[in-house]
């Protein structure tokens, strides 16, 4: 039986490669949506006991947007890390960060020029 964590390596790797990108749909969710489907992931912290984890989430596109399948995994968990992964390439790709760190590198390379002069 295959699940929604068959999917974490391909989404991470389309990712990746540019074939997908994520946005930021609210506080720390990041969802990408594909033709019929939206693939969420997001962190979250226990209010009992203060433990963190991250939660991924498979819904069928369209306005009901139908839970199809779903994992989450602890910080003490073994699957918490390949979560991880997922979650910081959404995010990256949502905040543009490969963008931005190109544009903050231009800028230094004008204030370093600008310094010589």
């Amino acid at each position: 039986m295959q699940t929604i964590e068959d999917l974490i390596e391909p989404v991470i790797d389309a990712t990746n490669e540019g074939i997908i990108s994520w946005d930021d749909d609210d506080v720390g969710t990041f969802s990408t949506n594909l033709p019929d489907y939206k693939i969420s992931v997001w962190s979250w912290v226990d209010e009992h006991d203060g433990s963190s984890g991250i939660s991924v989430q498979l819904r069928s596109a369209g306005l009901n947007g139908e839970l199809i399948d779903s994992t989450g995994a602890s910080e003490f968990s073994t699957r918490y890390e390949r979560l991880a992964s997922l979650l910081a390439v959404a995010r990256r790709s949502a905040r543009n960060v490969d963008e931005i760190i190109g544009l903050i590198k231009k800028e230094l390379a004008v204030l370093k020029k600008q310094k010589s002069d």
